[in-house]
């Protein structure tokens, strides 16, 4: 009886199909393209899942898990640091080994569509395909040399010989199977296994960029947001829907990231107060323990556990400036603040700007915190930007509107502040 000739075995029949477990692939991709390689094995386990349907097998599902992630500093043409998110992943497929009264086995698929020939060895063979199937397109079984797109290569286990067979002849050797599904469940595993390559090969966005996926220096970035306060005062998102103008984390951003040769650069005052700021929110939550703090304390401690920012938590970090100066100035102003001047008279006064907040009023008016020589706090609402520098002291005329007392939600600190109007400026002192 010929090799190829399988009347012997026709009424054999196979119960249950042996499934080996491959071994576990890994891969580096970048966090941006995690999306698309989902996508990628989802369209595959659609697939598989259309073959189950169709007949008895029990194809398995392709199964990706992130194992960890790290990040890679990535220095621009520009000069810019950014750091880019990656995931280690590992692909995982428990392939069905299609075999036929334990002779005949399938151990590669021969994709011919490449050249030279790709051979794509089953998760579950160990030995090495013989070289000469890397060039040879003829089935053995028919003896038909044609161009093809595939053939598949068995192993026979008790004559130790090989035989390349086209996809129209594999139902001779395993008639007890659908071993078309299963040849298709291998080269989609295979397939996916090539886009976890080429995805984690390069820097190329699939599918648009995720902005959990990348990030800058987290000083770098605290200079421009520096800038951005020292020059219109800090305006958080919400205020700048409503307000129509641009968030102070938009706007470094954009500062940091132009590449116009009008580009913008922090002055030596911001760049200490970057470091000053992160240096200060380090302490300031380092002795907390992060099960006692508030929502908002957690959140910031977990961002500047490291020397980057994600950019869906730029926001955030453009806060910690404004944060360092609140709880400072509620600090020193619980201690010291008391109430100057009288109540619906005008008076002369040296002040200083240390704090400028956008408000939900319908006028824009922002809120401007002052305070003088003996840390006593003044409060100005005014729709009008005045002609003042952060920190530096002023001779000033305005009237005194009222005497409050003020506790700060976040601090949980009272201030007693002296609420003022009419302001004019004058000279620095």
């Amino acid at each position: 009886m010929s090799t190829f000739d399988t009347n012997g075995y026709g009424e054999a029949r196979i119960e249950a199909l042996p499934v080996r477990a491959a071994d576990p692939k890994q891969y580096r991709v970048p966090a941006a393209n995690y999306n698309h390689l989902v996508k990628v094995i989802e369209k595959a386990n659609r697939k598989i899942r259309t073959w189950r349907a169709r007949n008895t097998l029990d194809l398995p599902e392709i199964t990706c898990e992130i194992i960890s992630q790290d990040t890679t500093k990535v220095t621009d043409s520009d000069g810019l640091d950014k750091y880019i998110l990656y995931y280690n992943i590992e692909i995982v497929g428990e392939g069905p080994v299609p075999e036929f009264c334990s002779h005949w086995i399938l151990v590669a698929t021969l994709d011919h569509t490449t050249d030279p020939t790709m051979v794509r060895v089953a998760p579950y063979w160990e030995a090495e395909v013989p070289v000469l199937y890397r060039t040879q397109h003829q089935c053995d079984y028919c003896h038909t040399s044609r161009s093809r797109k595939e053939t598949f290569l068995l192993y026979n286990k008790e004559t130790g010989e090989y035989k390349q067979i086209g996809r129209n002849c594999l139902s001779f050797f395993f008639p007890a199977q659908d071993v078309q599904s299963i040849a298709d469940w291998y080269q989609t595993y295979f397939d996916t296994l090539d886009s976890c390559s080429t995805i984690s090969e390069t820097d190329e966005e699939f599918g648009g960029r995720d902005h959990g996926t990348y990030g800058f220096s987290m000083e770098r970035y605290l200079e421009y947001c520096s800038m951005a306060i020292r020059k219109v005062g800090y305006i958080t998102r919400r205020q700048a829907e409503l307000n129509y103008t641009c968030s102070t984390s938009d706007m470094a951003t954009t500062m940091l990231t132009d590449k116009g040769s009008g580009k913008l650069s922090p002055t030596t005052e911001d760049t200490e107060r970057a470091k000053d700021g992160l240096s200060w929110i380090r302490d300031y939550l380092k002795d907390k323990d992060p099960a006692q703090m508030s929502t908002f304390d957690y959140n910031m401690w977990v961002i500047v556990q490291q020397e980057w920012v994600l950019y869906k938590h730029l926001g955030l970090a453009a806060y910690i400036l404004p944060y360092m100066d609140r709880v400072r100035s509620a600090q020193e102003a619980s201690e010291n603040s008391d109430y100057f001047g009288e109540v619906g008279a005008r008076g002369n006064f040296e002040l200083k700007l240390v704090g400028q907040f956008n408000t939900y009023s319908r006028y824009g008016a922002v809120c401007y915190k002052l305070m003088d020589r003996n840390s006593n706090v003044a409060i100005w609402y005014s729709a009008t930007q005045p002609d003042m520098e952060m920190h530096k002291f002023y001779n000033v005329t305005a009237m005194v509107k009222d005497h409050k007392e003020y506790t700060d939600h976040r601090t949980s600190m009272t201030t007693k502040q002296t609420i003022i109007t009419r302001l004019r400026e004058g000279g620095c002192s």
